[in-house]
């Protein structure tokens, strides 16, 4: 099975040298690695058009531009634009990348063979290591953005990627409940920025609370995964930020960026899960 690449960047000087490297060092090379860059003012373009030179399966390509402050929205966009120019190949799948990760150099491969040996598998990803740490994979029917494989057939299946803040989550929904199977896979990939330090972990908090109230989330089930959060950094204030998030969709802003099918699904779940809950089933 062959595959392609699409990485939406801006500003990632400190790391894209490394995450080209560590795509270079696959057992299997892309057949087209698209990295688009969303108007850097660094030295990223630079440092990607050194390989360029040498590698011809990269290519660079300027970002049109966009009317999207929200900074998740706009990496959907861009994936889906760079989508677009793919088109016309006929790769089975399709890795979403970001600029700030390292990838063992049998990534592509354990993948390759996974959706190959699955037909059913839709999306798929390792799990994230940030400083030597490696998160525990908990929920492994929901996958990580930052080095996320997608079966071409599956993507096209669920509209593309969503323009909101948690595409990368509700995407693993809109494909159960398609019919396709989404997995995390105990194979760590080092992403060398950890989630939230660009934002902040107020305005994380914020931005998930916000996405959990577009979908919007089951609201009883919401209000137990504040509760459950409250002594995380930051503490008391990190739960209450996030409520304000899911308010203000809900109340305020209004804004329904998924499938309606899709957000039945995600709270059916949430519900199964607070039944199963209160019943001691796991």
């Amino acid at each position: 099975m062959k595959y392609n690449i699409i990485t939406p960047l801006k500003n990632e000087e400190r790391f894209i040298r490394n995450t080209i490297i560590s795509v270079l060092n696959q057992k299997q090379a892309p057949k087209k690695w698209l990295i688009i860059d969303d108007h850097s003012s660094d030295n990223s373009v630079s440092i990607i058009n050194d390989f360029i030179n040498k590698y011809k399966f990269i290519e660079l390509i300027p970002s049109p531009n966009i009317e999207l402050n929200e900074i998740s929205a706009r990496i959907a966009y861009l994936f889906n634009y760079g989508f677009e120019k793919l088109t016309n190949n006929d790769e089975e799948l399709l890795l979403k990348l970001d600029a700030d990760v390292i990838l063992p150099p049998n990534y592509c491969q354990y993948f390759i063979n996974e959706f190959y040996n699955n037909p059913k598998l839709g999306i798929a990803s390792g799990c994230a290591e940030y400083n030597n740490k490696k998160e525990k994979n908990v929920d492994d029917t929901l996958t990580r953005g930052a080095a996320k494989f997608y079966r071409v057939e599956c993507f096209k299946s669920i509209g593309l990627a969503y323009l909101s803040r948690g595409w990368d989550t509700l995407d693993n929904y809109a494909a159960q409940s398609n019919g396709w199977q989404t997995r995390k896979y105990n194979i760590y990939f080092k992403h060398e920025k950890e989630e939230g330090l660009k934002s902040g972990l107020i305005m994380l908090r914020y931005w998930t609370g916000l996405y959990n109230g577009r979908v919007p989330y089951y609201l009883p089930y919401f209000l137990l995964k504040v509760f459950y959060y409250l002594f995380e950094k930051p503490i008391i204030i990190g739960s209450i930020i996030e409520l304000i998030g899911y308010l203000n969709a809900r109340m305020f802003e209004k804004n329904n960026p998924f499938p309606d099918h899709v957000c039945k699904y995600v709270i059916a779940i949430q519900k199964r899960k607070i039944v199963n809950k209160i019943l001691g089933k796991s």
